[in-house]
């Protein structure tokens, strides 16, 4: 009789276990980096969206907003960010509400540039400002001042927070901050 080439059953049972001690200790580590890569996306998209705005009002020549918005055609929200937001050239600075109809952009009306979905994952996105307006010349508002949005991971642990602050001069810095 030939020897049988394999596994004995003892073999099997500790490389089992060792395979169970090496996910228990892997899966949590793996959860926060998920959650922190989550958070990266999401502060970088809502960073894109930011300069899209300044970008906007220096290329149309005209003022442009970014607004907390739940419906993706008006600013809403009143400072919750999360549910979404939308970008649009604003000719017509008097108001907060973009003055859309069904044509397509024209040089000299307001019009809705992009429109985002909002945060996935649970996480918030909070912030004092309603909107945050740009001049033709690439600043902030005066009347709007400088902005801070902080996005917090949903079950957030150390600094699995951001901070996004809007300069007068229309700069944008993140930082990693905590969770409270």
């Amino acid at each position: 009789m030939g020897k049988q080439a394999g596994f004995t059953l003892v073999e099997l049972l500790i490389s089992i276990v060792l395979l169970a001690i090496l996910l228990a200790l892997a899966v949590p580590s793996f959860q926060s980096f998920v959650k922190n890569n989550r958070v990266t996306a999401q502060t970088n998209g809502l960073v894109s969206a930011i300069q899209m705005a300044r970008s906007e009002a220096l290329k149309r020549g005209t003022n442009s907003v970014i607004c907390a918005s739940d419906d993706g055609e008006t600013c809403t929200g009143n400072g919750t960010w999360a549910s979404g937001w939308i970008v649009w050239s604003d000719f017509n600075p008097d108001d907060d509400v973009p003055d859309i109809d069904s044509t397509p952009c024209g040089e000299d009306e307001d019009c809705i540039l992009l429109v985002s979905d909002g945060l996935s994952g649970g996480n918030t996105l909070i912030s004092g400002n309603k909107l945050i307006r740009f001049l033709p010349n690439g600043l902030a508002d005066p009347s709007t001042g400088t902005a801070e949005l902080k996005l917090i991971s949903k079950d957030c642990e150390q600094e699995q927070a951001r901070r996004i602050f809007v300069t007068m001069q229309g700069h944008t810095i993140v930082t990693r901050v905590g969770c409270t």
